[in-house]
């Protein structure tokens, strides 16, 4: 059995960016600032001796970390740098010192672009050190370091070498004359002086995400391009120098392999490959007779994520599928660690628990715990006593008994293809004619939406209305065909696969066919547009937010299209003629369109330039159709600003309630059942 205890690390956060948590209920609905305000904590992470926890927290300027003691909470230290500088990831590289990758992002819709910088520092907040990055001797880094020298290129961590504490594995990619990269190559970091010794380079240009052995010597690289079906992967024989493409026996046009990790003892290393079919099932590779066991596949999904074993010895327990809800699916039931994983599902009935960090000698663990509803939690496990306690609760002011459900749906699109998606339905409401939220989701190829709780979801379903997610082709999760799917459909095929689960939805009875507005951001406020004038009948009102309305002024003004890599993207995934962008832009159809639109846009986004917000404003004043209006200057790709994630918010709800809501009465329905 678990023995639990409510350790709880509440208010921790005051003392970096004097963003206290307050814990409440309120009876449904809740108010926007409930849905609006970030969670202070994030990707907490157990130093290897777990005396420490060190996590992401973040205010509305940026991101940076603290350092808290383990065994009473206590604040540390923090690295904490200007608003202009985010810390995008950090990796335990010793008992006592972290080294954190720099970034920058335009807007939280924008992937986080990773600048390619290193810094070191240790675990009280002291020796901070500037270890690799671009910055010369006229800028500064905060206030914390003016910077002596120039690194022209991007570093990322790809081993902390923990069995050498003066010293992390990185990869890095210079920069060449024509702002395109060169190939990756392999370096071992010092972590005290930023000196750096030459290991190896990829044999290849392209994006390299490289596998080491229990040394640290790299033995597998994959190599891809921004298409996410392009990818290359290569090998390295022990004794042999050389990298030679990695092949399989009978190997069949479109395989791919992404190797994940090579067991400790180096005798087998896993993989993610589809040459067992559509899907990418995890599979051994005994190094020494080269037997391939396929361990987990799945004929819905690939395989999402794999959970190794906690004593370092990197072999896989079990793997989790998600088509719909996550499902576990275990490897060895009689492993110990299987075992334990099992006992913690068992501790936490309808949500999912999984090891996020762990101690070097696997004692210790780190356990993540969430659901559709709770956004959350982190417990410190010892794996001998069996003893959890409560460390801390991501949004742990929003009740998840007040939350709502998020139903797994499947269903046919019109052309045969299975699709899966999400259906929100409100908390206290008869699940049939609902106001109905369509919700594309941006990207669009490689991402996807996923079981797990989503605030501006949540937000819209605890004041009524259903939320319907569909993950389209293009998405990310369902195999290369399913994503390949997608190319150059943005405004034809994705669209009617939204369009047919509309339809599903109405056939199901859940929704009502007078009361359905959709709403998306990115490559979702495109899409939400591009459905507005095909489906004019179907949609009573439009929410665009930071979206793409025209095709051949974004591909002009957008900072992708700024690298020729970018360009070709954009021309082989999306459109490459002028012809073929005007046919795929929702401005070419506005004569079409029927619904109520409101048009929302960051007025300093250089992702999805404001300027198409601008354009799609200009078009409908001289079409002379109704719209309404929000921007905000100081936004990039999305509101970071807790106030202006409010203001939209609010806008948002008043819009969908004046279009497709009654107010009033969801309120009166919606009102929690007293015990």
């Amino acid at each position: 059995m678990f023995n639990f205890s409510r350790d709880v690390m509440r208010g921790t956060a005051a003392l970096v960016f004097s963003l206290g948590v307050v814990n409440f209920v309120q009876a449904t609905p809740l108010p926007a600032i409930d849905f609006a305000k970030p969670s202070p904590f994030t990707a907490p992470k157990l130093s290897p001796d777990g005396t420490y926890i060190a996590a992401m927290v973040s205010n509305e300027a940026h991101n940076a970390v603290a350092v808290f003691r383990t065994a009473d909470a206590k604040l540390i230290g923090h690295l904490r740098l200007d608003a202009d500088n985010h810390i995008a990831s950090f990796v335990w590289a010793s008992n006592t010192r972290l080294v954190a990758s720099l970034a920058h992002q335009d807007g939280p819709f924008d992937v986080l672009g990773l600048t390619g910088e290193l810094v070191a520092i240790d675990y009280d907040g002291s020796n901070f050190k500037y270890l690799y990055g671009q910055r010369g001797a006229n800028r500064q880094l905060g206030s914390r370091l003016n910077v002596n020298k120039r690194d022209y290129g991007s570093a990322y961590v790809i081993d902390p070498l923990l069995d050498d504490e003066k010293h992390v594995l990185i990869a890095t990619q210079s920069l060449l004359k024509d702002g395109d990269d060169d190939a990756v190559s392999v370096f071992k970091l010092d972590i005290g002086n930023g000196r750096k010794s030459h290991v190896d380079t990829a044999p290849a240009v392209g994006g390299a995400g490289f596998v080491v052995d229990r040394d640290g010597v790299p033995r597998y690289v994959e190599i891809g391009d921004l298409t996410l079906t392009n990818y290359r992967t290569f090998q390295k024989v022990p004794g042999d120098d050389k990298w030679v493409p990695y092949t399989i026996p009978g190997e069949k046009s479109g395989t791919h392999v992404f190797p994940r990790a090579i067991s400790r003892d180096n005798r087998s290393v896993y993989l993610l490959s589809n040459e067992f079919g559509p899907q990418y099932c995890l599979v051994q590779h005994d190094l020494e007779t080269g037997a391939r066991t396929k361990l987990a596949c799945d004929d819905r999904a690939n395989i999402d994520d794999i959970i190794w074993s906690f004593d370092g010895s990197r072999v896989p327990i079990a793997v989790t599928v998600a088509p719909g809800k996550p499902e576990l699916r275990y490897l060895n039931e009689d492993h110990p660690d299987a075992k334990l994983l099992k006992m913690l599902q068992v501790a936490f009935p309808g949500r999912i628990a999984v090891p996020s960090s762990r101690t070097r000698d696997g004692k210790t663990l780190l356990v993540y715990v969430s659901s559709d509803r709770n956004p959350g939690d982190y417990y410190l496990f010892n794996t001998e006593t069996h003893n959890a306690s409560f460390v801390l609760g991501l949004y742990d002011w929003l009740d998840p008994d007040q939350l709502s459900e998020r139903r797994p749906i499947q269903l046919m699109s019109r052309d045969g293809l299975p699709l899966w998606g999400y259906l929100t339905l409100p908390k206290g409401r008869k699940a049939e004619k609902l106001p109905l939220v369509v919700h594309p989701h941006g990207g669009p190829f490689g991402i996807r939406d996923e079981w797990y709780f989503e605030p501006d979801v949540q937000m819209l379903a605890n004041h009524g209305y259903a939320v319907l997610q569909v993950n389209f082709r293009g998405s990310g999760g369902y195999g290369d065909a399913f994503l390949a799917a997608g190319t150059k459909a943005w405004g034809t095929s994705m669209i009617d696969d939204l369009t047919d689960a509309v339809q599903w939805t109405l056939a199901q009875g859940y929704a009502d066919p007078k009361r359905i507005c959709i709403y998306g951001a990115s490559y979702g406020g495109y899409a939400t547009m591009m459905s507005a004038v095909r489906e004019p009948d179907l949609y009573r009102c439009a929410v665009a937010y930071a979206g793409i309305y025209d095709l051949k002024s974004f591909k002009k003004d957008t900072d992708f299209t700024a690298l020729s890599s970018g360009r070709t993207y954009f021309s082989e995934a999306v459109a490459g003629t002028d012809e073929e962008m005007t046919a795929q832009s929702p401005i070419t159809y506005l004569d079409r369109l029927k619904a109520k639109v409101l048009i929302v846009h960051g007025e300093d986004d250089r992702r999805v330039p404001f300027s198409q917000a601008k354009e799609l404003r200009a078009a409908m004043q001289e079409k002379k159709l109704p719209y309404e209006w929000l921007s905000k200057p100081g936004e990039g790709h999305g509101f970071a600003q807790m106030a202006n994630v409010e203001a939209f918010y609010t806008t948002l709800l008043d819009f969908l309630d004046r279009n497709i809501g009654d107010a009033g009465k969801v309120a009166e329905q919606a009102q929690p059942a007293k015990p």
